[in-house]
């Protein structure tokens, strides 16, 4: 086969088909099993009410945790269904 024919092919088969890399595999086996099994009951409570909103419902955490060590802050994004995003700021401490 000629390689302009391979590259139609590919590109036609990219139009609906979708792959996911070994490493990107993994990675989501081991978020999931963070999020299920290294939490408590109320830490995953918390996590619910972080990323869930009544209209808009579940949202994903779209970017890293920064910390303000002036404020004594940590603050991350997250990004619901519809494109929208709020950041969640929010202190530790100890009672």
């Amino acid at each position: 086969m000629e390689l302009e024919t391979v590259n139609k092919l590919f590109l036609e088969l990219s139009q609906f088909a979708t792959a996911t890399t070994a490493k990107e595999l993994a990675l989501q086996k081991e978020i999931k099993e963070l999020k299920n099994n290294q939490l408590t009951q109320g830490q995953k409570v918390i996590v619910e009410v972080l990323l869930y909103d009544r209209e808009k419902g579940w949202a994903e955490i779209s970017s890293g945790l920064t910390s303000d060590f002036k404020a004594n802050t940590n603050s991350f994004n997250i990004r619901y269904k519809d494109g929208s995003e709020d950041r969640v700021t929010f202190s530790i401490c100890e009672i």
